[in-house]
């Protein structure tokens, strides 16, 4: 496949992975199979279509997800053209799309249809290493779009690649929506690996996830913690071919992982904790090691590197839990229009990632998780992380989230919000018996609230914003 002046270096990257073996496929799934020979003529003419509208090298195209095989091939036309991808959420609300879109100045809008469509902005960028503008999950408030660079984008991809050293002719299964930051990494995972991606954007209940993993013949996962959980919990129908999965995007509790190991030992899972702000993939946790580092998170991919410090910038040692800081090849350096939280994120110590951890002496990180996620109760640190676990382990609920409400009395207190276990219905006398044999009565909450499902972005992240005020 023939390149020009204005492709960019992803694209170029992109064409010749697609040239090496033409008829092999590169997508499946739900919208049926394409080949990457077929995908590089269809990306291709939709860049020539894209250049015939208008658009300049430079420019930034709004790509709405949610349109299968078409928004692959549209993300990687905008590549083609030399313009640079903001891709979102085809079914964003309308006062999102405008504050999104005053924000990022796209001079063109791809829509749910596939029209492209010219905004009203003028601003582009001459920077040919800009490869996209990714939007944060937004999961603690509104999503912010990070500038990512090629370098960044492809090198971050090709670090995990070292470290999966998966084999070839892997059929990667992810059932998330495209427009996030984990299935864009997946996709070009997938592209430079020489492997199938098999997606799905339908939200699945746990047996529906079974049957597309068992349906595609999917040999390889990626996904939430709560997915891979149900893939652990009903991994006996039928997906113990699977050579390995990867968790990202929340907390995985350290039982899954420690029951992962028995019941699907032929099977290799990868904890990763990622970031938007770091390209995708920061830390991953060699399988290897899960029988001694069960709740980690491990190590950072090579090319990037973690540190521990205190509230004032000071580093901790091994042990001492404090604010993770991201930095190295594939830091981001700024969020796009929004210079305030870029001076809070982006620090001369690296990227602080909101969460907190500490790392043990084999310098692998375990996450105590985000900021906010620990308060003081009368005058004693809570941390919801360690109640949401120890609620999972009751065996009455199958999803929790777990926040610090203002408490006129004692500063705040832990309120839980509780998906009941199928065939069982929620007591708090009871699980508040239950948590007292696990937890200090400071950790016990004041509130549970149950709920038909926990609200989560497609990455498996709590959506605090969505979640009722206890009564």
């Amino acid at each position: 496949m023939v390149t020009t002046p204005n492709d960019s270096v992803v694209a170029q990257r992109l064409l010749v992975e697609c040239a090496r073996a033409p008829e092999s496929l590169l997508l499946d799934g739900d919208h049926g199979p394409v080949t990457r020979g077929a995908f590089a003529i269809a990306a291709t003419t939709r860049a020539n279509d894209f250049r015939d509208a208008g658009l300049r090298a430079g420019d930034y195209i709004a790509v709405s997800a949610g349109r299968g095989n078409a928004f692959w091939i549209d993300l990687a036309a905008t590549w083609i053209a030399g313009a640079v991808p903001l891709p979102l959420d085809a079914h964003m609300p309308i006062e999102r799309r405008t504050a999104f879109e005053e924000r990022t100045h796209p001079q063109w809008l791809i829509a749910g249809d596939g029209t492209l469509t010219p905004r009203p902005f003028a601003r582009g960028t001459s920077d040919r290493d800009l490869a996209a503008l990714l939007n944060t999950s937004g999961s603690t408030g509104t999503p912010r779009a990070v500038c990512i660079s090629a370098t960044a984008l492809l090198g971050n991809v090709d670090a995990v690649r070292r470290v999966l050293a998966s084999p070839p002719d892997i059929r990667l299964g992810i059932a998330l929506p495209s427009h996030f930051t984990s299935a864009i990494c997946h996709f070009l995972f997938a592209l430079l690996d020489g492997a199938t991606l098999v997606f799905t954007e339908r939200r699945l209940l746990p047996a529906q996830l079974i049957e597309f993993l068992v349906g595609q013949n999917v040999t390889a996962f990626g996904g939430a913690p709560m997915q891979v959980r149900w893939i652990v919990d009903f991994g006996d129908a039928g997906v113990r071919g699977l050579r390995w999965m990867m968790t990202s995007g929340d907390h995985l509790p350290a039982d899954v992982a420690s029951a992962a190991l028995v019941r699907m030992p032929s099977t290799s899972l990868f904890v990763a904790y990622g970031l938007t702000e770091a390209a995708g993939r920061f830390c991953i946790l060699d399988p290897r090691e899960l029988s001694v580092a069960a709740g980690s998170v491990g190590r950072p991919i090579p090319g990037m590197a973690v540190a521990i410090r205190d509230e004032e910038g000071g580093l901790l040692g091994p042990g001492e839990t404090g604010d993770v800081y991201a930095s190295g090849d594939y830091a981001a350096t700024s969020y796009v229009e929004d210079p305030d939280a870029t001076a809070k994120r982006f620090t001369n110590h690296g990227i602080r990632t909101g969460d907190l951890g500490f790392l043990d002496s084999a310098g692998r990180l375990w996450l105590r998780g985000r900021n906010d996620d620990e308060f003081k109760s009368a005058g004693h640190k809570v941390n919801t992380v360690v109640i949401a676990d120890a609620l999972l382990r009751t065996g009455l609920v199958s999803d929790v989230a777990v926040i610090g409400v203002p408490d006129p009395v004692v500063g705040a207190s832990p309120c839980a919000y509780v998906v009941a276990l199928e065939g069982h219905t929620i007591e708090p006398a009871i699980l508040l018996n239950l948590l007292r044999q696990q937890l200090p009565p400071n950790h016990l909450p004041r509130w549970f609230i149950s709920l038909p499902a926990i609200p989560r972005t497609g990455s498996g992240k709590v959506e605090r914003q969505a979640l009722p005020a206890p009564r």
